[in-house]
């Protein structure tokens, strides 16, 4: 648990796993900057805060049996924010209830939404000038995105493949 002040930076080249229903729960700040997160068994990353990838850093699904989770709550901000043209993919599910915000790079998200639910994502997705968003998927499930709430917007790109709904 990250609390409300505090501050998990994860960075170094080597990858942090995060796996077996075990739970990242983040109301404070996270800044990512290195190495990527291999995640799988159901585990869930629980955002109300502000989450922030620099870099190249990927949060990926290893195929372990229950794909696991990004909820990215009402008071959630899911970032990409380092200059430059760096990609990030984002493999696991992605359900956004508040804000992700790509300001440079690329962020491709092709975990699409949670399979196990019938949630769809209501929050606002922003593509900065220069930047690119990606609804990249399926690699495992479509994007829901609810249309009541739901935004995309911003002077960037903004990638829609046929399996986006």
């Amino acid at each position: 648990m990250i609390s409300r002040g505090a501050t998990l930076t994860l960075s170094g080249t080597s990858n942090k796993n995060l796996i077996d229903n075990r739970v990242l729960e983040n109301s404070g700040d996270v800044i990512m900057s290195g190495g990527s997160i291999l995640s799988g068994s159901g585990a869930l990353i629980e955002n109300s805060g502000t989450f922030d990838i620099k870099g190249d850093a990927d949060i990926h699904y290893n195929g372990n049996p229950s794909k696991p989770r990004f909820e990215n709550t009402a008071t959630g901000v899911l970032k990409k924010s380092t200059a430059g043209t760096e990609l990030t993919d984002i493999s696991i599910s992605l359900d956004n209830d508040a804000t992700v915000e790509v300001s440079s790079g690329t962020l491709t998200m092709t975990g699409g939404s949670d399979p196990g639910t019938s949630e769809s994502s209501s929050g606002d997705f922003i593509a900065g000038g220069g930047a690119t968003l990606r609804f990249g998927g399926p690699i495992f499930d479509p994007h829901r995105l609810s249309g009541v709430g739901s935004s995309v917007t911003g002077s960037g790109t903004v990638s829609f493949p046929s399996s986006t709904s």
